[in-house]
Formats: structure tokens, sequence, C-alpha cells
């Protein structure tokens, strides 16, 4: 907070105090980051990346919650969402804004799967193991028509009105041969 940008501090363009450190290294096939944020205020650190989506499509795979949120109401997922052992299969043409909360996977971390036909990728995040108070969601944004998609790990189970004044994220992003999951 206390970094300048065009002479402000980004503690007054942001409204409140706030300390941000992120490590970045690389993984065999991706990169890892560790954000960590400690605020003023409640606050909220995320990915909001976006990946290519070719033409011929692709489609998402995730343990999540029953639960979905579109803008800031939590409602039951649709069950075309779903595959048959009740885990999110989205197809990634459809539009969409939704946020979900994912149910933990290998290692403690939770996992999201893209395949397009051109790569693959899994995408792994977690809180702080010790924090209890974890707060962690995704967000899936894609608009109609767009040649991209956003996968989004967040620390807040809705980004709008988050509680936590310290939040970690952990994130590893993997690249594979389409075919892979």
């Amino acid at each position: 907070g206390k970094d300048l940008w065009n002479g402000s501090s980004l503690a007054s363009l942001e409204g409140f105090a706030f300390e941000m450190n992120l490590n970045c290294f690389l993984l065999q096939k991706g990169l890892a980051l560790d954000f960590f944020v400690n605020s003023e205020k409640p606050s909220v650190i995320g990915l909001h990346y976006y990946y290519t989506l070719p033409t011929s499509g692709g489609r998402i795979k995730a343990s999540v919650e029953n639960q979905y949120r579109v803008q800031d109401v939590w409602r039951p997922i649709p069950s075309h969402f779903l595959d048959e052992k009740g885990d999110l299969f989205f197809d990634a043409m459809e539009e969409c804004d939704f946020g979900f909360i994912p149910q933990k996977g290998k290692e403690g971390f939770f996992e999201i799967f893209y395949e397009n036909s051109q790569f693959a990728l899994r995408i792994r995040f977690q809180a702080d193991p010790a924090d209890s108070s974890s707060e962690l969601s995704w967000q899936l944004y894609h608009p109609k028509g767009a040649s991209y998609i956003c996968i989004e790990p967040l620390s807040a189970k809705n980004p709008k009105m988050p509680i936590l004044h310290q939040s970690r994220l952990k994130v590893e992003i993997e690249v594979f041969p389409s075919g892979s999951f």
C-alpha cells in the first residue's frame, strides 16, 4: 500500500492501508504463485487470468459444493452443469459469470481442470493450511462469443463482500497436452 503509482500511494487509491506480498516460481509444467495480504479493511486476493478458448470449445471440470453464485445469490447448481458423479462438468462455450465453492482434492489443494483442443490446464489452489477461517471460492467467467475464459481462484466466498483482513492464496497452474484429463 505504500508503493506509489503516478505519485499516489496504492493505499490511497484502494481506500485503506494494506500490505501484499507475492512470491512466484516456475514448476516443471507451469507456474506457482503464493499471495498474502494483510489489510486494514476486509479484502480479497485472487487471479483474473484470461485463457484462450478455441472456437472448437472446451470444458471445465471440478469438484464443487452443490451451490453456485450468480451475482450475490447462491443457488443449487443445475443438473446439466454436473456429470454423473455430481462434479462440475461445464461447457466452456456457455456464457457465464458464476462463483463456486470448491471441494478439497489431493494434498489439501482444490483443483479445477480446463481442457480444449489445444491444451489442458490444472489449476490447484489453497489458503494457508493453518488457517481454518478460509473463505475460498472461484469464479468462472466467459462473456457470450468471447475467445477467452477466466478461471479465478479467490480468497473470499463473495468477492464483492470480503470478510477477511488477512488471507493467503497459493496457486499452481500447470499446462498439459490436450486429452490429459
